[in-house]
């Protein structure tokens, strides 16, 4: 990973300002935005990429861009961040929707690990 991208990561999770979200990047619940980690990487990457859950076969559901995936971070997330191994990203799916881990505790872990 981009250290660079690492560190600004590392910020906005440590930050409260994303509240966390489980199974999709970025959804719509009870009228606020919740983000995964990979989500809130992918905010970081374009905040204005997100297409509105309205415009999708699910209403509370934002996708990314034109890659059409609401729970998997899209390629070009992917090359920017320098995030290459789908263990690595898998990691941080399970923790954050299986383990349901806050984003401080995914922040330490993406700290000693990537």
């Amino acid at each position: 990973m981009k250290p660079e991208i690492k560190k600004i990561w590392l910020e906005a999770l440590r930050s409260n300002k994303y509240k966390q979200g489980r199974g999709a990047l970025r959804r719509k619940c009870d009228g606020d935005d919740e983000f995964c980690c990979l989500g809130v990487l992918s905010d970081l990457y374009d905040n204005k990429a997100w297409l509105p859950p309205e415009s999708q076969y699910r209403n509370d559901l934002f996708t990314f861009g034109n890659s059409s995936s609401y729970a998997i971070l899209p390629r070009v997330v992917r090359e920017w961040s320098g995030l290459e191994a789908h263990d690595e990203e898998s990691t941080l799916i399970k923790m954050n929707d299986t383990d349901e881990a806050s984003f401080k505790k995914i922040a330490k872990w993406i700290e000693a690990n990537l």
